[in-house]
């Protein structure tokens, strides 16, 4: 979990980061949205939350994977000992 964490944490820093650098005329266009439609900035960091949200699914799902390979290996390992010494 703390390495979720961290991960997390480190890939927000990464994008806070991004999203200082801003365009030279971003001042210009950010009072041109239309009534009704959120500013790029909301919609920016929503996309940037989709974005850790991915990949921190991905990673999960990626420890998940080798947590079951480990179990299975562990398992047939101990299968295996046990049959070589019945025999």
């Amino acid at each position: 979990m703390q390495l979720v964490m961290a991960a997390t944490h480190s890939l927000e820093r990464e994008s806070q980061g991004r999203h200082h650098e801003k365009s030279p005329d971003a001042a210009h266009h950010k009072g041109h949205s239309l009534a009704g439609e959120p500013r790029a900035g909301i919609v920016s960091r929503i996309q940037i939350k989709l974005k850790l949200t991915t990949k921190a699914t991905h990673f999960l799902e990626r420890i998940g994977v080798i947590r079951i390979q480990m179990y299975l290996t562990m398992t047939a390992t101990h299968f295996l000992k046990n049959q070589g010494q019945e025999s």
